[in-house]
């Protein structure tokens, strides 16, 4: 199937146009996303664009497409869309993550 993504954003949250795409966002951002590939893939990219890691916890396997469209209207609802239209929920919760920490010499 092959690696695919598309991510539409909504109002990021009053920022200016000038730092828009400099700063992680809020999940609440985001408006619609379309990813062809697994379910590690489909959070890794969302992870890249938000203020937070996602972890998968779904133990999906295979390759899927993963469209979830955004909200008519004013009122975006990124995280309803997702559970309505795919099934997932995203949940908060505190999680063990490895980081890898460079510091310069």
């Amino acid at each position: 199937m092959g690696t695919s993504t598309v991510i539409e954003f909504g109002n990021a949250g009053g920022l200016d146009e000038p730092l828009a795409g400099t700063k992680p966002l809020s999940i609440g951002a985001i408006r619609s996303v379309s990813v062809d590939g697994t379910a590690d893939e489909f959070c890794r990219t969302l992870e890249a664009e938000l203020d937070r890691p996602v972890v998968n916890e779904t133990n999906l396997q295979g390759e899927f497409e993963f469209r979830v469209e955004g909200s008519k209207g004013v009122r975006n609802d990124f995280l309803k869309n997702l559970r309505d239209q795919l099934g997932l929920v995203i949940t908060p919760a505190q999680r063990n993550v490895e980081i890898l920490v460079f510091e310069p010499r």
